[in-house]
């Protein structure tokens, strides 16, 4: 750990002040900011490329000392900061002690569409919590990435960051995909499943095979570019005067479903006496 605590005005904690503010310096320097003891822990033991560490000289030792070790142990550097000088870096009210800064390590549509599995698409989500959400709802689900399409919000944001709570860092990511890559992965075998009330209701929308569950727009729903695209339309029967579901619980449903579905097939392959239903 360096010996001298860096001020807010230090050209290393200018830069990570622009990492967690500006999309575009993430996007240039290829990385993005995790926050919290919790988090940069996720952070070392999921095997990200980690860049720096950045604790404060007043953090809780409890909590900070074993990253020390652990940052130590793997040949990462850690530099201390000047007490409050993290809270004029972070964007939250009540910032987190220690902040880390993490390589991207984005996959190739050809890379997603090798590993016959569910795809979660963003095809224009806005909201940095639904995104975050689904992020780490692809992970619980058994998904082998996610892509998010031009329009979507960014993924490395520190809101997304932290709804995904940890998932960023160990699921398969595709960020500024085009309908284009939506076409590659068709034609690599993968079906497009979008929501749309419209749609045949899920129990009977064929959610076998390699699949890519595509999620629109809060307010719009998905774009007429990706609507065109679109192998099957599912839509969830709702009881009650409930029209639509916020696009984190619609995607959480449709997920499961899929993973329900894969786990009772490979029951059904295996002889299992009796597969769930």
């Amino acid at each position: 750990m360096s010996r001298t605590a860096l001020v807010a005005t230090n050209p290393k904690v200018q830069q990570l002040r622009r990492l967690v503010r500006r999309r575009s310096s993430r996007s240039d320097a290829g990385a993005f900011v995790v926050e919290g003891p919790v988090a940069i822990g996720e952070a070392l033991r999921s095997g990200a490329e980690v860049d720096d560490i950045f604790l404060p000289v007043d953090g809780p030792a409890a909590l900070l000392d074993p990253l020390r070790d652990e940052a130590e142990r793997l040949g990462i550097r850690v530099t201390a900061v000047a007490a409050g000088v993290l809270g004029g870096v972070a964007d939250t009210v009540t910032p987190q002690p220690g902040m880390a800064v993490v390589r991207m390590a984005e996959s190739t549509v050809d890379e997603l569409g090798a590993d016959a599995g569910l795809l979660v698409v963003l095809a224009g989500v806005s909201d940095p919590g639904n995104a975050g959400t689904l992020v780490r709802t692809a992970e619980a689900a058994g998904a082998v990435g996610i892509v998010a399409l031009t329009g979507s919000v960014d993924l490395y944001s520190p809101k997304v960051v932290r709804a995904a709570a940890g998932s960023l860092l160990r699921v398969a990511v595709l960020t500024g995909a085009t309908p284009a890559d939506l076409d590659a992965l068709r034609a690599g075998g993968v079906a497009l499943v979008g929501t749309s009330a419209d749609g045949d209701v899920v129990d009977d929308v064929d959610l076998e095979g390699p699949l890519a569950l595509v999620l629109g727009s809060e307010a719009h729903g998905i774009g007429d570019d990706v609507r065109g695209r679109i192998d099957r339309w599912a839509s969830i029967p709702m009881a009650g005067r409930v029209e639509s579901l916020n696009v984190a619980v619609a995607g959480s449903v449709l997920a499961f479903e899929v993973s329900r579905r894969a786990r009772r097939a490979a029951a059904i392959a295996s002889g299992a006496p009796s597969a769930m239903p």
